[in-house]
C-alpha cells in the first residue's frame, strides 16, 4: 500500500505537470507532443499491485497458517513467566525501534529522491523553454533566408550578366555561380571596353579614307568601296522603316466632283526683229537654229521696201 501511494503521488505529479506544460505551451507541435506524452504516462497502481498480488497471497495465507498455529501453541502452551514475558517485551520494543529507524530513513530517501525528481522537473520545464525559443528563433531565420533567397533570385534574374552567363552555361540565372558571373562580366565590360577604344580611330580612319575619295580624281580602290557600302547598308538597317498596320476607319463615303484643271496649249505669235530683208537668208536661220516641227510653224514678214541684200 506505500509502494503504490509513494508511486500514484509520483504520477499524479507528473500529471499536473505535463497539464501545466500543456497549458503554456505556445506551438502547436510542442503541444501535441506533451499530449502524446501525457497519453504514454502510465498508472503504476495496476503494475505494482500485479508485482506484490503473488507475494502478498503467500504472504496473507503464511499469516493464516501461522494464526492458526499460534493458537493452537497458545492453548496447548504452558503459562509464560515473567522474565519471558520481559523478554519478549523487550524483543518487541527493540524491533519496533529498528522499524521506526527504517521508516525513517526511507523517509528521507524518499524525500531526496522526490527532491531530486522535483529539480529534474523544473530543469526538463527549463530546457524546454530554450527549446521553444530556439525553435522560434529558428522559425524567424527560416523566414528571412526564405525572404532574401526570393530577393536573390528576382535580383539574379533581372541581372543582365547572369542572364548572359545563364544562357552560355545552360542553367538558370540564381543558379549561375560567382566564377561564372564574374568570367562573363570580364568578357562582357571588356568586349565593351575595345568598342569604345577602337571606335575613335575606326571613325578617323573611315573619314580619312571618305576623304580622299572625294579630292581624288581616280577611281576608289575596292576597300574604300566595300567600306563604303557596309556603311551604307549599316546605316540602311538602321534608319529603315517598318511598316505598321493599323485600320482607319471612315465614317462614310462622300462622292463630289473635283475640278481638274487641264493644260491646254495656246498658240503665241512672238515677233522678232531680225537685221536683215532676205527671206532666204532668214528662212536659212531658222531652219539650221529651230526644230523642225516649230520653223515649219514660222512665218517670215518684210515691209514693203527692201533695203539690203542676202547677209
Amino acid at each position: 500500500d506505500a509502494a503504490i501511494r509513494d508511486a500514484v503521488g509520483e504520477f499524479e505529479r507528473q500529471r499536473d505537470s505535463y497539464v501545466e506544460r500543456i497549458k503554456g505551451a505556445r506551438d502547436a507541435e510542442i503541444e501535441r507532443r506533451y499530449q502524446e506524452e501525457l497519453a504514454r504516462l502510465p498508472n503504476p497502481r495496476r503494475r505494482i499491485e500485479q508485482l506484490y498480488q503473488l507475494k502478498v497471497s503467500s504472504l496473507e495465507a503464511e499469516i493464516s497458517s501461522l494464526r492458526t498455529q499460534f493458537d493452537r501453541l497458545q492453548i496447548n502452551s504452558p503459562a509464560m513467566t515473567a522474565a519471558q514475558r520481559q523478554q519478549l517485551t523487550s524483543r518487541r520494543d527493540e524491533l519496533r525501534q529498528k522499524q521506526n529507524q527504517i521508516d525513517r530513513d526511507w523517509e528521507d530517501r524518499k524525500a531526496v529522491a522526490r527532491r531530486q525528481f522535483e529539480e529534474a522537473q523544473s530543469t526538463e520545464a527549463g530546457k524546454q523553454k530554450v527549446s521553444q525559443s530556439e525553435q522560434l528563433s529558428k522559425n524567424e531565420l527560416s523566414a528571412k533566408l526564405t525572404s532574401i533567397e526570393n530577393e536573390r533570385v528576382e535580383l539574379a534574374r533581372t541581372d543582365q550578366i547572369r542572364r548572359i552567363a545563364a544562357r552560355l552555361y545552360g542553367v538558370r540565372p540564381e543558379t549561375v555561380s560567382d566564377d561564372q558571373a564574374g568570367f562573363v562580366s570580364v568578357l562582357w565590360f571588356g568586349s565593351l571596353a575595345m568598342l569604345a577604344a577602337l571606335a575613335g580611330p575606326l571613325t578617323a580612319i573611315v573619314a580619312l579614307a571618305l576623304q580622299k575619295i572625294g579630292t581624288s580624281d581616280h577611281m576608289p580602290s575596292k576597300l574604300s568601296l566595300l567600306i563604303r557600302r557596309m556603311l551604307l547598308t549599316w546605316r540602311w538597317r538602321r534608319t529603315r522603316n517598318v511598316p505598321t498596320p493599323f485600320e482607319v476607319i471612315t465614317e462614310k463615303e462622300i462622292e463630289r466632283r473635283v475640278e481638274v484643271p487641264v493644260e491646254r496649249v495656246v498658240k503665241e505669235i512672238l515677233y522678232i526683229p531680225v537685221l536683215t530683208d532676205d527671206p532666204d537668208a532668214i528662212r536659212k536661220s531658222l531652219t539650221d537654229t529651230l526644230p523642225k516641227d516649230i520653223a515649219e510653224l514660222v512665218t517670215v514678214n518684210f515691209g514693203k521696201s527692201r533695203n539690203a541684200g542676202a547677209a
